[in-house]
């Protein structure tokens, strides 16, 4: 049922879906008159959330709840950061590059504009310029906002070059130390009460290299490839391939 859904949709029918992320759990914050910091975390895996909420829940007074949603296919960075940004649409223009309602989302400023379409009291920035900002600068990023977007990249950063591939799991610790330490910052120094933790993606992991008898090549799809990565390939909707998993994007990408 879940391949039939995926070849139709796009998706699996009845399971909460990521692109949804912001109106399900952002928006009814916002609408108490409540202040919502959004972390993510590039290719923090379910298994690594897991940890960081037993962690959070040992360390913190608050309320640690760990829930899941299924990701938007390819399982990439570019479409799962658009996904999480509030939209009605998605789509893919002729670069590949990913449109929340008509805009471009690759980078900060792009998806900070995209939050502010919806709210226009929100800020987006990254994790690393958080950690070295004095406090009251800090207090001025979150001044007047109501929504704030922080993108972290330990894990990804690590786990996406061949040199450092093998070192994720290293990754995966520090990112937990981080993103614990993180929202120490948010409650202790910004006020923060309602912190919501999510990712883009996860990321697969092999112990052992991949014989060559595990490896397809591109030529066993007939049809135009538009963009092919380790894991997937964007193809026309007319191409085929025999040992692939068929994935429709029209429902999902206009």
């Amino acid at each position: 049922a879940a391949e039939a859904d995926w070849a139709t949709l796009g998706y699996i029918a009845g399971i909460e879906r990521q692109r949804d992320f912001y109106q399900q759990y952002v928006a009814p914050l916002v609408k108490k008159n409540s202040r919502v910091f959004v972390i993510i975390s590039d290719a923090l895996r379910y298994e690594a959330a897991a940890e960081l909420r037993r962690y959070l829940s040992r360390n913190t007074n608050g309320e640690v709840k760990l829930e899941a949603m299924q990701g938007t296919f390819p399982t990439i960075t570019k479409f799962g950061m658009a996904a999480l940004l509030p939209q009605n649409t998605l789509e893919i223009n002729d670069q590949l590059d990913i449109l929340a309602d008509g805009m471009t989302t690759r980078s900060l400023t792009e998806r900070e504009k995209v939050l502010c379409a919806t709210n226009p009291h929100s800020a987006a920035t990254m994790y690393n310029d958080l950690l070295t900002m004095k406090s009251a600068k800090r207090r001025e990023l979150i001044s007047g906002k109501e929504v704030i977007y922080i993108y972290h990249n330990t894990i990804d950063a690590m786990g996406d070059k061949a040199a450092t591939e093998p070192k994720v799991f290293e990754g995966c610790r520090d990112a937990i130390k981080e993103l614990a330490a993180l929202v120490r910052i948010i409650t202790n120094d910004m006020n923060g009460t309602n912190i919501l933790l999510t990712a883009d993606h996860g990321f697969l992991y092999t112990r052992s290299p991949l014989a060559e008898g595990d490896k397809v090549e591109r030529r066993i799809l007939s049809g135009e490839i538009y963009e092919s990565g380790r894991r997937y390939l964007l193809t026309a909707p007319e191409a085929t391939a025999d040992f692939l998993l068929p994935v429709n994007l029209t429902k999902e990408f206009g």
